[in-house]
């Protein structure tokens, strides 16, 4: 990986150089940091909707079925936005391995911290398992989204060569064959077809999509607004009336109803085309407002660790059920009360994860995680050396 070395940054020089530039890239897309910001939003929702049981009781027949369903539909499009913007973002960049050591730092960090405050808390609801996993979170697989992450970080230098060599119609057809797969027939499979699970909470899934993302930065031309509109509300729709049609042939022909619909997953054609709409209906979108683009550069870094915060095992057990009264809230408020409940936790973990980048600062963190990233390299390029030596 010698090679690779020298021309996709692995640089004990360039390393020191990024500490003395900011963390933002000089020019960025305002929507793209938007869509991320939103990305993170609908991760929370999606998690207030299933683990806290807010769409179990509403789906069991209240008036709030509906909006659950729609709520639900758009939020399980957050994966699929976070990887297909990762394919934009990094199908043109050069390899960093402190990218993925500063977002290592981060999950250990927090991994440590909630492990240690249950410890304190509540020292017999910790398992030996939590306490291995906020040491090893990657191996352990503590946040799939992180371990997939992790495994896809290490191969795009390599896979951003291979989407180089091709031209526009390789490439969309790569992509195309992809989504036939792993979306198309996985979706309508009842195991696990190709190597992917029903959801795609995988390394797989994520390649998929960066391959997706790195076509629309590549070769796509831009959609109209107003047909992104059109497509998001049609694929919102669509996914919401399946899940009753779905409900319906079941109970008629099982004599039960499932409670999660067929085409609103991670892997759903539908669920794609949403995050694909969102994606260009926010593409290069840059409010006029100084106040809203200083937001959105501020919220857009805090992301990460508003996942990490969030999915820890001390706040996660807790979340179990606790939204399920709003099922019974009035048909305009259970909306609002969702909304709400989404944005009170995405603000008190943004505010957590803002402390915890000052506090970064101050410690020099970056600092002890560029010579980390310079041993490193220099005991992969020695390795890969003595590698070739011998073969």
């Amino acid at each position: 990986m010698e090679t690779i070395g020298k021309t996709e940054g692995f640089s004990g020089r360039r390393a020191e150089a990024r500490l003395r530039t900011p963390t933002i890239e000089r020019e960025r897309d305002l929507g793209i940091d938007l869509l991320r910001v939103l990305a993170a939003l609908m991760v929370i929702g999606a998690h207030v909707l299933n683990q806290g049981g807010a769409l179990d009781a509403a789906w069991g027949g209240t008036e709030n079925s509906a909006g659950a369903v729609v709520l639900q539909s758009v939020c399980m499009s957050s994966v699929n936005c976070f990887g297909i913007t990762t394919g934009y973002m990094l199908c043109r960049s050069r390899f960093h391995l402190m990218r993925m050591l500063r977002l290592w730092s981060v999950v250990l960090f927090y991994g440590l911290l909630f492990t240690g405050l249950r410890l304190i808390v509540a020292p017999r609801a910790v398992t030996s398992w939590e306490l291995l996993s906020a040491v090893l979170p990657v191996t352990f697989k503590r946040m799939w989204y992180v371990s997939a992450y992790f495994g896809l970080f290490f191969i795009t230098p390599f896979l951003n060569r291979l989407l180089r060599s091709l031209n526009r119609k390789q490439h969309l057809a790569l992509a195309l064959v992809l989504l036939f797969l792993f979306s198309g027939i996985a979706t309508i499979s009842f195991s696990e077809t190709f190597g992917i699970n029903d959801r795609g909470h995988n390394v797989l899934w994520l390649g998929v999509l960066y391959i997706v993302g790195a076509y629309v930065r590549m070769h796509a031309r831009p959609w109209p607004r107003r047909l992104s509109a059109l497509l998001l509300i049609g694929a919102i729709a669509a996914s919401t009336v399946s899940k009753y049609v779905i409900a319906w042939a079941a109970e008629l022909i099982l004599g039960r109803r499932p409670g999660r619909g067929l085409f609103i997953r991670d892997i759903s054609p539908l669920i794609v085309l949403i995050a694909l709409s969102l994606f260009y209906l926010l593409r290069g979108f840059s409010p006029k407002n100084r106040a809203a683009r200083a937001a959105i550069s501020f919220a857009a870094p805090l992301t990460f660790g508003v996942y990490v915060i969030h999915m820890q095992p001390m706040l996660w057990d807790g979340w179990e059920r606790t939204f399920a009264p709003f099922a019974g809230m009035h048909v305009l408020v259970f909306p609002l009360a969702v909304l709400g409940a989404v944005f009170a936790i995405f603000a008190a973990c943004m505010a957590i994860d803002f402390l915890r980048a000052r506090v970064f600062r101050l410690m020099k963190i970056d600092s002890a995680l560029a010579a980390i990233e310079r041993r490193a390299l220099s005991v992969w390029n020695w390795a890969l050396q003595t590698a070739q030596r011998a073969l």
